[in-house]
């Protein structure tokens, strides 16, 4: 399916809206050189339209690995659960920081950590070296007293 037109208006709100980092992962996009990608949510194969609420920031790694997944399997209990959806959804009810590893708290959580696979090798790695450049995790999502714990 060919990828959608999203207005330049549409795609600076999203961009606006997530300041500039991934709504999954928090990786803030440092230049435009398009490591974050729009992502429809509902996928366009599954009814989902090119508006607002159904758009969001992600890197081109969360992107890749949720593809047109609206859910997968809850690794603790088996269960089938829907993925962590930032329009409707709050990163922390979901998720927290350890370092820079992203731990699950909740199913949605967890399923979203291991489908996306956050916490591969290769992206600790980059996290952790955001880190020490002071540029992770965004202190815009995750407040100062979480990102001097985190």
């Amino acid at each position: 399916m060919p990828r959608p037109h999203i207005p330049k208006n549409l795609r600076l709100l999203v961009i606006e809206r997530a300041c500039g980092c991934c709504e999954f992962c928090l990786v803030p996009q440092l230049t435009d050189s398009g490591s974050h990608q729009i992502d429809h949510l509902l996928a366009l194969k599954h009814g989902g339209l090119t508006v607002e609420g159904n758009l969001a920031f992600a890197c081109i790694y969360c992107n890749k690995h949720k593809g047109t997944d609206m859910g997968t399997i809850d690794p603790d209990t088996g269960e089938f659960v829907f993925l962590f959806n930032p329009r409707t959804q709050n990163w922390l009810d979901h998720f927290k920081l350890d370092g820079v590893r992203i731990a699950g708290i909740t199913a949605t959580g967890r399923a979203t950590v291991r489908l996306l696979q956050m916490n591969e090798t290769e992206r600790l790695f980059d996290r952790q070296v955001l880190q020490e450049e002071g540029l992770y995790p965004p202190e815009h999502i995750l407040g100062a007293t979480t990102q001097a714990t985190a």
